[in-house]
């Protein structure tokens, strides 16, 4: 049984709204720094900016964050768009002047941002950072940012108020498929693509002295047949070695 709920400020108690449909997106932080969802409900629900719902599946939790703004209509459902906890997080600003590695500086962006609520995951070996990490006024956000990209890295955020940080892949790899005993369907597939194929490029330098090169690879042209392409570009180097 699945419930979307708002938390009455006034009973202290989550309350079911009647809703039509719910969408929650998750994500890695390269699309979606932290979960989001939005909710159709009945134009007359109760729920208004800036209180709390959440959604429930079986008894168990699936979204909880803040209403950022309702949509009413003069016909049909309402919208309601929410957000989670950790946006807010990330929009909180920080002071820092650290040093050692990533995990250590994420750590403390989060002890001094939000409520003391916030747990980082990290997973793997922390990196050790070449020089002291010095901000003053920057975002939770941009923290973050900082130190994924300087590693590698991605973040996303669960139900909870845990941010897990990991390498590029964890979270959003897809594992092996084995069609012989996992439940797959393949709806469609391109077995090749000669589009895709180029195995006989010739490039040409245009700026001042002409300079033409060119390469091939014969067991390609022998499997697809010749496929051929011709850059020119303004300017080449070439570095080697002077004789004496």
């Amino acid at each position: 049984m699945t419930e979307v709920e708002r938390f009455n400020d006034g009973t202290g108690a989550w309350e079911p709204i009647d809703y039509g449909s719910f969408n929650i997106e998750f994500g890695v932080s390269d699309i979606l720094i932290a979960p989001q969802a939005t909710v159709t409900a009945a134009r007359t629900s109760p729920v208004s900016a800036g209180e709390r719902i959440r959604v429930r599946e079986d008894g168990v939790t699936t979204f909880e964050g803040r209403v950022q703004r309702t949509k009413p209509r003069t016909q049909g459902p309402m919208r309601i768009e929410a957000e989670h906890d950790a946006h807010a997080l990330f929009d909180d600003t920080v002071t820092l002047n650290v040093s050692g590695t990533d995990e250590f500086v994420l750590n403390s962006a989060l002890t001094q941002a939000g409520d003391g609520s916030w747990t980082l995951n990290y997973i793997g070996t922390a990196t050790t950072l070449g020089d002291d990490y010095e901000v003053d006024g920057r975002t939770v956000k941009r923290v973050f940012r900082d130190m994924v990209d300087r590693t590698g890295r991605i973040w996303w955020v669960g139900v909870d108020h845990t941010i897990t940080v990991a390498e590029y892949g964890a979270g959003g790899q897809l594992a092996a498929v084995d069609t012989a005993t996992d439940d797959v369907v393949v709806d469609e597939y391109t077995p090749a693509d000669l589009e895709t194929v180029l195995n006989d490029v010739t490039v040409v330098g245009t700026g001042g002295e002409s300079v033409t090169g060119s390469a091939s690879e014969a067991t390609s042209i022998s499997d697809y047949g010749r496929q051929p392409e011709r850059l020119n570009v303004s300017y080449i180097r070439t570095i080697g070695e002077a004789n004496a």
